[in-house]
Formats: C-alpha cells, structure tokens, sequence
C-alpha cells in the first residue's frame, strides 16, 4: 500500500473486487483531500506525486515531533488548517526578494510552483523547503504585529535571528555556528555548513544563503528527513532544530 491508500497490485490486475479504477494522479488528489489540500493549475501526475510525498513526509514528521496520537493527515491540519492550495503557475512568475527567478513563492497556506527540477528526489525535497517557509509564515500568523516571515513574531526570525555565525571552529552546543556562506566544502569538519548536501540536493536558498528565512527553511528539510552531515555543524543544526520545531508543534494543542 503506497501513501495514497492504493493497493498496486489491485490496480495492476484491474480485478473489479478493488472498486473502480482510479488513476495515479486521481489517487494522489484523494489522498490530498485529507489533508484539506488543493492543486490549482496543471499539473502532472509526476509533480503531483512529489507533491504529496512531501506532505506526507511533513504529516509524519509533524505528527512524530507533536505526540498527540495523530495521523500525518491530522498533524498537518493542527498547523495549516483545514485548507491549504498548491497552485501551479507560470515559469517567471516567482521571483526572489533579490529579483531572481524563483522555484515557488509561498504563503501561510498556499505554495505556487513555478518550476520543478527532472529528479523525484529534488522535488520532493523542494516542496519540504517550500513547506518550511508556510511554517514560518503559519508561526508569524498568530503573532501579534508580524507581518512578513522575516519580522519578529515568524518562526525563521525569532529562532534563528543573530545566530548565523559561520566560526572558524564548531562547538557542539546546539544551537551556535548555524550560518552558511557560499557553497561551503564538500567535506571535512565544515562539510556542506552542516547540511547533508550542496545547492540543489539539501540546500534551495542559495540565492539567499545568509537570511534566516531561508537558512530556516533548508533546516526544515534536514529536520524532516532527519539527516545532516556527519559533523559537528551538522550535529548543532539537527539538535537546534529538534527544539526548536518540537517547542512550536506543541504550542498548537488538540
């Protein structure tokens, strides 16, 4: 059974006991009903699929870190409501707050998606940085006097703000030397800035590499995916983020 509830080997045999058929991208539609999400635009079954995969992923990790006996579906609906879209738009029609071209702009419960990279794997890690920004934005929603995620009141700013140090040398405290800058080494103690890859791989904000909104929402895919690099960089992030996502999932209680 696959995340949308479809059986593929019910599907495959075509056997009439299973109901009637239901396409892939049908499939993953009715499984983002649960999670009260819609899909504006066009969209194929393929992005779709990553689409979900990655709500999915974020529903579980949610519903890990919140502790309350939910189902991925639930968890994610404690946070963003009962509504949230994804709204497929044009090539240019996301830009980033420096004027470049950008994958996706997002909202507090809307992502549009503007491109997609060929891998699977990219999107899906994509749409998670993508889910990390609507986090923040849903975190700054409920704080008085916030009115855009790199304010105080958002989950990037108040977490991370005057915490992007890059240090010569990491202590392992957990919550210091969380800065990037460039692309980083590929390997030894500084590999990656603690991240588990470079840009395109773990890291989406590269055009935007030392603001806490984007510093945060790369953190939010490691957290999710709960992998880092084996350092002791990569060993602060994951412990930051930790308490960090575990103290703001509780603050929405049942």
């Amino acid at each position: 059974m696959d995340p949308t509830g479809h059986s593929p080997v019910c599907e495959d045999t075509g056997d009439p006991s299973c109901g009637p058929e239901m396409s892939v991208q049908e499939a993953w539609k009715a499984a983002g009903d649960t999670f009260g999400i819609t899909f504006g635009g066009t969209w194929s079954a393929k992005e779709t699929a990553d689409v979900m995969m990655a709500v999915n992923k974020v529903g579980n990790k949610f519903a890990s870190a919140r502790d309350f006996g939910e189902s991925s579906a639930e968890a994610w609906k404690a946070i963003f409501g009962n509504s949230f879209t994804f709204k497929r738009v044009g090539a240019n029609d996301c830009t980033s707050k420096k004027g470049k071209a950008a994958f996706a702009c997002t909202g507090h419960n809307k992502i549009s998606v503007s491109q997609f990279y060929g891998a699977d794997i990219q999107n899906i890690r994509l749409m998670m940085h993508e889910i990390g920004h609507a986090f923040d934005l849903a975190v700054c929603s409920r704080a008085e006097n916030c009115t855009w995620y790199n304010q105080k009141g958002g989950a990037a700013y108040d977490s991370l703000g005057g915490k992007l140090e890059t240090c010569e040398t990491t202590t392992v405290d957990g919550s210091s030397c969380l800065g990037r800058f460039s692309d980083g080494p590929i390997s030894g103690p500084d590999q990656h800035w603690g991240f588990a890859g470079g840009w395109d791989s773990w890291q989406f904000g590269a055009y935007e590499k030392d603001q806490t909104w984007e510093v945060f929402a790369d953190m939010f895919v490691g957290w999710v995916s709960d992998t880092w690099a084996p350092t002791d960089r990569g060993t602060n992030r994951s412990t930051f983020m930790n308490n960090t996502m575990s103290g703001y999932l509780k603050s929405w209680t049942p």
